[in-house]
């Protein structure tokens, strides 16, 4: 299962925030070929091992369908947003 991601960085008057959107792709087929019960488990499956890398600093909201976006608050470094969303996709393809 692939998955795309899409970024945007925006300063604040006190900090830096980064918003990573991802969404999962081939959920449609994944639903229509298995059903919604094993689409709702790639889901959550997706979810968990998406919190995991997460930063104390972060937020992790599912934003429909199968989309989600990550606030980051107090961002130091584009680098070190750039190197998460690299381990998120890296994380999301199937063993």
């Amino acid at each position: 299962m692939e998955s795309g991601f899409q970024g945007m960085q925006t300063e604040n008057v006190h900090n830096l925030v980064a918003v990573v959107y991802f969404g999962v792709e081939h959920l449609r087929a994944v639903n229509e070929h298995y059903g919604r019960r094993i689409a709702n488990t790639v889901l959550r499956s997706v979810s968990m091992r998406l919190s995991r890398l997460m930063p104390e600093n972060a937020t992790l909201s599912r934003v429909s369908g199968a989309e989600f976006a990550m606030i980051i608050t107090n961002v130091t470094s584009t680098d070190d947003v750039e190197e998460l969303t690299v381990r998120m996709r890296n994380l999301a393809r199937p063993s």
